[in-house]
Formats: C-alpha cells, structure tokens, sequence
C-alpha cells in the first residue's frame, strides 16, 4: 500500500484532512500514525485540543482494527474511550494495535506519544468491519 498517495491507510476521509493526520506504518494488526503540531488544533491553554487527539486515535485505531485487510474493510466506531495523561505540545504519534478480532467486531487499544516520547493519551475502541 502506498502511504504517501493522499489516503489515510487505504481511505479518504475530509476529517483526516482537517486534522492533517498522516498514515506512517501498517502491519497485520498495528497501524502508527501523526497528528503534526499546528496552531489550529491548539485549545485556550495552548496544548493540543482533546478532538484533535481522539481524532487521531479514531482513525488510527480504526486503521489498526482493519489492518489485515485495509483495502477490502471498512470500520464503524461502536465504543471510543480516551484517558488523558498529560497536556500537549507538539506533533503526536499514535501507535495502535487490534487486540482482537472476532467476526465483524474489533477491539484495538494504542497510545499517544509527544515528540520527547512521553505518553499524553491511551484509548480503547471497539469497531465493527463492513465490506467495502
């Protein structure tokens, strides 16, 4: 699959391109993606709004979830939960993994990192596959 074609790991969605996110690395069951710093996505405090953290962890999750078979699958989020673990300041890397997949649902978990590689957010999801 070719990362670098303007899909978001095989789709193309326009919340993906409001929050710039950027595909970096696809395997069976994991999936790491970028949400790259910028102003827009900054709240009052100055940190990385929590949308723009959940929205990369939707997708990448998502990404994961679909992993085995990214062109032939498409996911429905069913459960998202988010923990935050400290503010943001800087491009975040997303890195996901499908925990499980039985039938048509998915369960996948991943992690939020910062460019000094401290964690800001963990998330559970729940999704289920739909052919495309």
């Amino acid at each position: 699959m070719n990362l670098d074609d303007g899909a978001f790991f095989g789709i193309r969605a326009a919340v993906v391109d409001l929050f710039d996110l950027k595909a970096q690395e696809l395997s069976d069951d994991a999936a790491t993606a970028i949400l790259p710093w910028s102003e827009r996505f900054l709240n009052a405090a100055g940190t990385v709004s929590g949308p723009a953290i959940v929205a990369l962890l939707d997708f990448t999750l998502a990404a994961a979830a679909r992993a085995h078979d990214p062109l032939h699958w498409r996911v429905a989020t069913l459960d998202l939960s988010t923990k935050f673990l400290r503010p943001a300041r800087s491009t975040l890397l997303a890195e996901c993994r499908c925990d499980y997949r039985g039938g048509r649902t998915c369960f996948a978990s991943g992690v939020v990192y910062d460019s000094d590689g401290a964690k800001v957010a963990i998330a559970n999801g729940v999704f289920m596959l739909t052919q495309t």
